[in-house]
């Protein structure tokens, strides 16, 4: 009897020590576990996005999205990551979600224009900025909507925003880059390769640049120099992805399958 009572003791104890472990491990997961705050979860971000970082910066966003899907600082703020890595159709969904949730016109308009021209929509980026914030940076714009003109053909109204653009800001890269395509819309690849080569002499880091001159090198069927240009633009933003796809379609076309893998 006194054994039956000692045993029955004994497994009382241990029930209790192991609920005690039990609940103490629950208390600590759950706490581990606590949602971040928005506004820290943002700032992770931004300083993740500063670094380059581009990865980490959407993880931590996208985790901003999940407690509060109308934030329209972490929409804008993934828009802008979105349209640097290249991923340009959920760039323009952010951005579009960021502006409908009452951003800043002047704030969301160039990177929402910069989207929709590289998804081709032309007409819609002449359209969102025919009327314009006073705060907003005319110069950005206004390249904007020459490259939409270039992509409507209207060749000549776009090299005149190009020169407007240019006579206020006499180095701005996006309109030199502007110049170069519309010197190519009229079959000058040598004044378009010197608008090019101007911008990468004083703004080595600029990606669109960078892989502009490569894709007209290797029009020009100089592949060992566009080459060098796609891994210079890689270098500057390691998760750009029209710089390793275009690097990938030479190497296929020079025959080097396992590079191009």
């Amino acid at each position: 009897m006194v054994i039956a009572n000692c045993y029955k003791s004994t497994t009382k104890k241990n029930f209790t020590t192991v609920l005690v472990l039990i609940l103490l491990i629950l208390t600590t997961i759950t706490a581990c576990g606590k949602a971040k705050d928005v506004d820290a979860l943002i700032s992770e971000a931004t300083q993740y996005y500063e670094k380059g970082d581009d990865k980490a910066a959407i993880i931590q966003l996208k985790n901003v999205l999940q407690q509060k899907p109308d934030d329209r600082d972490a929409r804008h703020l993934l828009g802008i990551i979105y349209n640097r890595t290249g991923d340009v159709r959920s760039a323009e969904k952010e951005l579009s979600r960021a502006l409908s949730l009452g951003m800043d016109p002047a704030k969301v308009l160039p990177d929402l224009g910069q989207a929709l021209l590289s998804l081709g929509e032309f007409q819609q980026v002449l359209d969102k900025t025919e009327t314009l914030p006073e705060n907003i940076d005319f110069s950005e714009v206004l390249t904007l909507r020459g490259n939409a003109l270039l992509g409507l053909g209207r060749f000549q109204e776009a090299k005149e925003l190009f020169d407007q653009v240019l006579q206020d800001k006499p180095n701005f890269p996006d309109a030199l880059i502007g110049l170069a395509r519309y010197e190519l819309s009229q079959k000058d690849i040598e004044a378009a390769m010197r608008y090019l080569e101007e911008v990468t002499a004083k703004y080595p880091d600029n990606i669109h640049a960078l892989i502009f001159r490569g894709d007209l090198l290797r029009a020009q069927g100089k592949n060992d120099l566009a080459l060098d240009l796609y891994g210079q633009a890689i270098k500057v933003r390691p998760d750009q992805i029209v710089a390793y796809t275009n690097r990938a379609s030479v190497l296929i076309g020079l025959g080097k399958f396992d590079a191009a893998q």
